[in-house]
């Protein structure tokens, strides 16, 4: 069931039509168009094919004469993107992303800030593990201290997964709203009626339902609410889909070669990142040609739980492996299933009804594409 086993993809469209898509490479402006200082520096860049690591992260057997070398894809690459909270070091977005350059595709994969995870034995949040790293930092000054706490939440992903994370970037929500400000909005529907203050964070949710404008301040505000939805931080995520989808609408109609250096450059100011210049470049003039049927979008199957009066949501383990070596596997080969979360570190052993609901065996079908969302939007279900 490898990620190439084209009998399990949604048929693709052939290339053509949304050439301003290439931000869907940075899902919320946080992958490669740092590296587009200008269209004719792209285009006098050399098309050369980042660099990556060839090894897979699971262990093979090199005992067996007879075992078939394992060859990473051609021209698939994994991103984390994660945007952080305000106030704290908790990672209020995290996505794992796969773009394909060989079937011109995305595919989102939203991974719950309440993750259940343990670290060192000890039960943690996915929305800490950022925090973990950076605060044990060792390097000098905040950049490094980012690019520590990206290193260890990539790493802890991808030895979980059994994935290869090739690149990351980061984001605070300061800087997204700046980035929504310089593409002038994102025109969109707002479902519901959205109120929620929190003092603490400094934070007053208030939106109105209908067609609408979102500024930066107001978009943060959307993407942020959780407060009424039936499934809490699912429901968000969800409401998330709606926003990326709204938002890659409104780029492309808005952005232009007379706003280009402006977004660029409120980009550049808010981002820190692990790809070189002509990496980025190379992604971007890639992605240009892609299109909405080509993004996929879907939350890592899971259950909301509570433990010792903390909420958290449990990964569904059998789920969890289809979707991730069907979308985010860079090799010809299956990941081994034994090799998937191998240390059981999504679930807590000790624990029966944590492990119920880890070793779940519903399907999963949380899986939209970009262009539906589009057309049809999703219903996201309120307490009230």
């Amino acid at each position: 069931m490898s990620k190439k086993n084209k009998n399990l993809r949604t048929p693709k469209r052939k290339r053509g039509g949304s050439k301003a898509l290439l931000i869907v490479l940075i899902v919320l402006l946080v992958l490669a168009i740092g590296g587009m200082i200008a269209y004719a520096v792209i285009d006098n860049m050399m098309e050369t094919p980042p660099s990556v690591d060839t090894n897979t992260p699971w262990q093979n057997d090199d005992s067996n004469e007879n075992a078939v070398p394992v060859k990473r894809e051609d021209g698939s690459y994994n991103f984390l993107v994660v945007g952080r909270d305000v106030v704290a070091l908790n990672t209020d977005v995290m996505m794992v992303v796969n773009l394909d350059l060989d079937d011109d595709s995305m595919t989102i994969m939203q991974m719950p800030r309440d993750t259940f995870i343990t670290i060192d034995g000890a039960v943690k949040k996915l929305n800490s593990v950022f925090g973990i790293y950076y605060n044990s930092s060792s390097a000098s000054g905040t950049d490094g201290k980012i690019h520590d706490g990206m290193k260890g939440l990539a790493q802890t992903l991808s030895s979980n997964l059994a994935i290869n994370i090739d690149f990351y970037a980061y984001m605070n929500l300061d800087g997204f709203g700046a980035i929504v400000d310089a593409i002038g909005g994102v025109d969109m529907y707002v479902p519901y009626r959205m109120y929620y203050p929190d003092p603490e964070q400094n934070l007053l949710i208030d939106l109105y339902e209908g067609q609408q404008t979102l500024d930066g301040d107001k978009a943060e505000q959307f993407v942020r609410f959780r407060n009424s939805y039936v499934h809490g931080d699912t429901g968000r995520q969800d409401a998330q889909k709606l926003f990326m989808t709204a938002f890659m609408e409104s780029f492309k109609n808005k952005i232009s070669i007379t706003n280009v250096v402006p977004v660029v450059t409120s980009i550049l100011n808010n981002l820190e990142h692990s790809l070189t210049v002509s990496d980025a470049a190379y992604f971007v003039k890639e992605a240009m040609q892609m299109d909405f049927s080509n993004i996929t979008m879907l939350s890592a199957p899971n259950t909301p739980y509570t433990y010792y009066g903390g909420s958290y949501v449990i990964l569904h383990r059998n789920a969890m492996y289809k979707v991730v070596n069907e979308n985010f596997n860079l090799f010809d080969t299956d990941i081994p299933e034994a090799s998937f979360d191998k240390d059981k570190n999504f679930t807590l052993t000790t624990d029966a009804n944590i492990n119920a609901i880890y070793n779940s065996t519903e399907e999963f079908e949380g899986t939209h594409s970009a262009e539906d969302i589009q057309q049809n939007g999703i219903d996201v279900d309120r307490a009230w």
